[in-house]
Formats: structure tokens, C-alpha cells, sequence
């Protein structure tokens, strides 16, 4: 069972680059000149649906956004040497290194949402588990002036996996920004959506979450600025909840909406793992953010603002 999220107008991933493009017709959206992209990379499929007039120059900002994924890849992976997290890796106890400027940024939100979640959500691994609610102990110590990261514990390693692909999708919708096109949807595999402004005259991108179990439609959400982030059980697979070092219980499927993809891919991970007390705690502090749930007896929740 997966927490997949389903929007109008997408196609099959699988291929690269120009997948589509011309007026085409989007339900929920009209009929708009809309291009759509795919690209594989961080072991996903990452997408693009954009609007604009001029087919050419959509092109090439896809392809712009398509080498800032290689090249976050490249600085992300823990199985590529010498990127940035496998040289933090292998850093001797105490000593230092200067990283790039995204990595330090990732890390950098990822050490705020493991504050703010009590552990619930946390990058490192090899680290002593603890009980739930408490802070952390920081394995790296970071230098904010010089990007500079130091190793403060013998056996922790940083893996990515669950904030670095929400990164990417930040920054290509930053990227399309700066190339002036306003009107587009960026997702992360299946499982994050970033909208940025709708095409005209439209309230938002239509998008919808199910029940993993019965592929009842849960919710649907005219998303404008906003991420839709989604974690769940696959057949086979655990969940841990990294306070314990125990797999997850209690739910089966957790979704987070947020201003930010890499916030909302590490919220959605954590609302897995926090109770309900917890996740409407959390919600009721960030009121921007809000959280949806199917527990183990498939019942849905929501805690927080979750406008249509």
C-alpha cells in the first residue's frame, strides 16, 4: 500500500524530456498550451507540466530544471563518491569539511524538522535511539558562515532519501520562476506535487489522495503554492521510527501539505511516525501546514486548514 497522489493532465513517466507538447486538453484545467517533461533521476521519475505560449522555450527550461536534478544528485547521493554526503560519510570523528551550498541547505532544514518533530523525522543514521519527544543530540555540527560540517559522533551517516528529492522540486520551481513561467505543476515521483500559480482563470491544479487500500478518492485540493506530500507502508517494507529504532504502527498512509516540498516530504515521513497528539499539536503550531492520515483500521484523519 502507497500514499500515491493523483493530479489531472500527467502522463506515464518513463521517458525524458519532451514527453508532449501543444494545446492540449487538461480536465479540471481547459484547454491551454501546456508542455509536459519527465526526467529520470534520485531514483525517481520527477515531472513537469508547464503553461506557456512558446513550446521552444519551455524546452529549454525543462532542460534547465533537468540539470539542476543531475546536479543535486550528484551532490545528495550516498552512493555516488565523493558527493557531499559520502564525503560527510566518511568523516573522522571530529574533523571537518566545507560542503556546497544546497547540501548544507538541505541539511539545514532537515536539522530544523527534526527539532520541531522531536526526532520523528531525522536524516542520520547509526545514531542512539531515544524516547520519543526528546531533543536530539546533533551527530554534525554546521558552520552557517563557511558551510563548513563537523562530525560530533563516531558512527552516523547522513542518507537524503526522504527530504532530498522535495529539495530538487523546490528548486526547479525556483528555477521556473526565474524563467518567468509562473503557470506550472512539479512533482517528485508519485509521491509529492509542488504547484505553482494555475493556468489562467483557474483556481488551482486539481490533485487528489486515495486510500491505499481501497483507492477511494480521500480528499481532492485546488493546489496553488503549495506541496502535497504523501508516505506510506509498500508491500514488504518498514517505516522506522528513528526515536526507537521500531517500525512504524498505527497507520498505514500519511500525507502533508505545506508551502515547501522539502518541508513537506520530511512531514509526511513524520506524521507516520508522531501520534495523533503529536500531528495536532504540530499542525495547530504550523498553521500552515497541514496533515492527513489512514490509520491501521483505514480510518482517515485531518488535523489542520486543508482548504479545497
Amino acid at each position: 500500500m502507497s500514499a500515491r497522489i493523483s493530479w489531472t493532465g500527467w502522463h506515464s513517466p518513463g521517458r525524458t524530456m519532451a514527453d508532449t507538447a501543444g494545446t492540449v486538453e487538461i480536465p479540471g484545467v481547459g484547454s491551454r498550451r501546456a508542455s509536459r517533461f519527465s526526467h529520470e533521476a534520485m531514483a525517481t521519475v520527477f515531472s513537469l507540466l508547464v503553461i506557456h505560449d512558446d513550446r521552444r522555450y519551455a524546452h529549454q527550461a525543462a532542460a534547465a530544471a533537468w540539470a539542476e536534478c543531475d546536479r543535486l544528485e550528484q551532490e545528495f547521493s550516498r552512493f555516488i563518491e565523493n558527493s557531499d554526503i559520502s564525503r560527510l560519510n566518511g568523516l573522522p570523528l571530529n574533523s571537518s569539511i566545507t560542503i556546497g551550498m544546497d547540501t548544507y541547505e538541505c541539511l539545514r532544514i532537515s536539522s530544523e524538522i527534526t527539532m520541531a518533530t522531536g526526532g520523528a523525522f531525522d536524516v542520520t543514521l547509526g545514531t542512539a535511539v531515544r524516547p520519543a519527544g526528546s531533543a536530539p543530540e546533533p551527530p554534525f555540527l554546521f558552520d552557517p558562515h563557511t558551510y563548513t560540517v563537523t562530525r560530533t559522533h563516531p558512527r552516523a551517516q547522513i542518507d537524503l532519501g526522504g527530504i532530498g528529492k522535495g529539495y530538487a522540486v523546490d528548486r526547479i520551481a525556483g528555477l521556473l520562476d526565474e524563467w518567468e513561467i509562473p503557470a506550472a505543476l512539479v512533482s517528485g515521483g508519485r509521491s509529492s506535487v509542488l504547484a505553482l500559480d494555475p493556468p489562467p482563470g483557474e483556481k488551482g491544479w486539481r490533485v487528489s489522495i486515495s486510500h491505499p487500500a481501497t483507492g477511494t478518492v480521500l480528499k481532492e485540493l485546488n493546489l496553488v503554492r503549495r506541496c502535497l506530500s504523501g508516505s506510506g507502508l509498500e508491500k514488504g517494507e518498514h517505516i522506522l521510527d528513528p526515536r526507537t529504532g521500531k517500525p512504524v504502527t498505527g497507520r498505514i498512509a500519511a500525507w502533508s501539505l505545506c508551502p515547501a516540498a522539502a518541508e513537506g516530504d520530511a512531514l509526511s515521513t513524520a506524521f507516520m511516525v508522531m501520534d495523533e497528539e503529536e500531528t495536532g499539536r504540530f499542525c495547530k503550531q504550523r498553521d500552515e501546514c497541514a496533515a492527513m492520515i489512514v490509520d491501521d483500521h483505514g480510518e482517515f484523519r485531518l488535523f489542520g486548514e486543508c482548504s479545497p
